[in-house]
């Protein structure tokens, strides 16, 4: 015999999906069975050219910036990354041509946001923002420029890193 068990009026809860916010970032849930709910983003259909990460997506953290996620976005010119992002992926913002600007919140108190390498780098974190042949600034908090400085994969960028203004 089943016996229905007081679930009262409420409709079972739909668990996070991938999907497209408004500016037409793409989110892919990345988190494993029993682990916290976090996503990824990628470029999706965004065309803007300027753009800042959000660290929630469906009221869950934004932790990873895709591999290859942003690569040949050629019209992105400035970015904003969130401190709720705790890896870069390979390749994510390769030959994207016209990036000037790269602003990355997260403060070394927090551990800074690490780069994914590939062996085959000349330099350890370099094919992140290869290609970037425009790309003179990359501000972190002031408190962590020293930080991502001595960081061995944000080294390559190290002339580049400065305080955020």
């Amino acid at each position: 015999m089943l016996v229905a068990c007081g679930g009262g009026d409420k409709p079972p809860v739909e668990p996070p999906q991938n999907g497209y916010d408004a500016t037409g970032l793409y989110y892919v849930k990345i988190s494993g069975e029993g682990e916290p709910i976090a996503y990824s983003v990628a470029k999706g259909t965004s065309t803007a050219a300027v753009l800042t990460i959000p660290a929630l997506f469906q009221g869950y953290p934004v932790k990873v910036i895709a591999a290859e996620g942003f690569m040949d976005y050629a019209e992105l010119t400035q970015i904003t990354i969130p401190t709720s992002i705790e890896t870069i992926g390979l390749r994510a913002f390769l030959n994207c041509v016209s990036l000037e600007i790269v602003y990355v919140n997260r403060s070394a108190t927090n551990g800074i946001t690490k780069l994914e390498t590939d062996t085959n780098d000349i330099a350890m974190g370099i094919s992140v923002f290869t290609g970037c042949v425009w790309l003179d600034d990359i501000f972190v908090p002031e408190n962590s420029v020293n930080a991502y400085r001595a960081d061995e994969d944000w080294s390559v960028y190290y002339g580049r890193i400065k305080a955020r203004p």
